[in-house]
């Protein structure tokens, strides 16, 4: 497994997490931890085997946003920032675009960047002390990092407004009563067990299906009607072609558990 200065990886029998690991920097985003970001999902979308993605923070934060210190020590700010966002946008792509679903188990702080981070995946749980908020407006910056895109489509636009254009922070209760987050548990351990579990179930699903699932979910916001169903049609047809399906029709019959093999 490659070594990254500010990411470490646990790897486990069908999925992997992920740790944002800048802990003395509450994982705060810098070039760094940018290049790192992609360079790990990289190698991690290469993984035929690995079924499903937990991404967390260590220490007492999951994201504190961008870097402060080092956009303060930036000589070139614009040209600094460009190649930031470029770089942390690419790993975002590669998120987006994995074979299997992923869970962000937000710990902590979750801001700018972070938050971006965190609605690019698919599944959010959340510590019961995480906190959320846009901060980019605060700073002086537009947003950045998937978070126009997504916020909006989350938690609808009226809240994505004030959370962006007034730096509101929600609070891990607000964010599961406006459907940012699904799930709270009181503890960070706590976080972090259900979401092993959470990773587990998902990487004995159906593997090809889910695939082809949350791609279809993401095109739903720029695909028409017509669009959409006919990449249902598609998709359930490849699905219906793979020996997961008729395993699942198997254990259906046989009123057990099915054992899908990605295949």
């Amino acid at each position: 497994m490659p070594d990254y200065k500010t990411i470490s990886i646990e790897e486990l029998d069908g999925f992997d997490i992920l740790y944002l690991n800048r802990p003395d920097n509450f994982n705060a985003l810098n070039y760094q931890l940018a290049t790192d970001l992609y360079e790990s999902l990289k190698y991690i979308a290469d993984k035929d085997e690995l079924r499903s993605l937990i991404i967390t923070g260590k220490g007492k934060a999951f994201c504190a946003g961008g870097d402060i210190l080092s956009f303060k020590k930036a000589e070139k700010p614009k040209q600094y920032m460009a190649q930031l966002a470029e770089k942390f946008h690419s790993a975002l792509r590669l998120l987006k675009t994995l074979h299997f679903p992923t869970i962000a188990a937000i710990n902590g702080f979750c801001f700018g960047a972070g938050l971006g981070l965190a609605c690019t995946c698919d599944l959010r749980i959340c510590s019961i002390d995480a906190k959320f908020g846009s901060a980019f407006t605060g700073v002086g910056l537009s947003p950045n990092s998937t978070l126009t895109y997504h916020l909006p489509k989350i938690v609808g636009l009226s809240l994505s407004n004030d959370m962006i254009l007034t730096n509101r922070i929600l609070s891990a209760e607000e964010a599961l009563a406006f459907s940012l987050v699904s799930r709270i548990f009181e503890s960070n351990d706590l976080l972090l067990a259900h979401g092993k579990d959470l990773a587990k179930n998902l990487s004995q699903g159906a593997t090809i299906a889910l695939g082809k699932t949350r791609d279809m979910i993401n095109s739903s916001y720029s695909n028409n009607f017509e669009a959409q169903i006919n990449k249902e049609i598609k998709n359930i047809v490849e699905s219906a072609g793979t020996d997961d399906f008729q395993e699942g029709i198997k254990a259906f019959l046989e009123k057990r558990r099915p054992i899908f093999k990605n295949s």
